[in-house]
């Protein structure tokens, strides 16, 4: 997974002239932005690559815009989502926004308010970006360890003594402790402590017992 410096805008209206004045005001904040008349238009552009930032009103044409969140989420990533409404009410902002919604904003508004709801939302979509990529970095970082460091691993995480894990794994004690210098070089850790908290960033199965009830204490 790439982490991308910035992140892009798809919006999507089925008004022509409030798609053209909402890309423009977009792009006068220095966005990249792709722009779209309709659902269908949005879904084929989404075959070939993800949205970054979504704003989409709430009807597009015979469409929902919390159908199309629900649809980038399932097919894409949780994707940020900026939602426009005529007729907001609170039933319908919390529905929005169990949807995936970030917020939802409601007409009229001013070009100034949307944009900061949008850039809002767009830090928070780079935010969860960062901790996918790190998420993943560090799962492709222990799944590249030899089969013989992930067996020092899981014992290591079992809090074992070096001359316990030697025994265990059936492997001399300098050994152990050559491999365990080893993991934390390829895992770029300095502590256990480091050592643990980038294991369970990458939520992975071989947690100790006890490991796994602190994370989700």
């Amino acid at each position: 997974m790439q982490l991308p410096p910035t992140m892009d805008v798809w919006v999507v209206d089925d008004d022509a002239s409030i798609l053209e004045s909402l890309d423009a005001a977009f792009i006068r904040a220095g966005w990249a932005t792709l722009a779209f008349g309709s659902v269908s238009a949005f879904k084929e552009q989404l075959e070939t690559s993800s949205p970054g930032c979504i704003v989409a009103d709430l009807h597009i044409g015979e469409a929902s815009g919390m159908d199309l969140i629900r649809h980038v989420h399932e097919v894409a990533w949780p994707a940020p989502a900026v939602l426009i409404s005529g007729h907001l009410t609170p039933t319908l902002a919390v529905k929005a926004m169990r949807q995936g919604a970030i917020t939802v904003v409601e007409k009229p508004f001013g070009i100034e308010e949307l944009c900061s709801e949008v850039e809002l939302a767009r830090i928070r979509g780079l935010e969860m970006l960062k901790a996918f990529y790190h998420r993943d970095a560090a799962r492709e970082a222990i799944g590249a360890l030899p089969d013989g460091h992930r067996a020092v691993l899981r014992e290591l995480v079992d809090c074992r003594p070096h001359k316990q894990i030697a025994t265990r794994v059936d492997i001399s004690l300098r050994t152990v402790e050559k491999r365990k210098k080893e993991i934390f070089e390829r895992l770029n850790v300095g502590t256990f402590t480091e050592l643990l908290n980038l294991l369970q960033l990458a939520d992975v199965s071989f947690l100790s017992t006890e490991m796994q009830l602190q994370k989700g204490a």
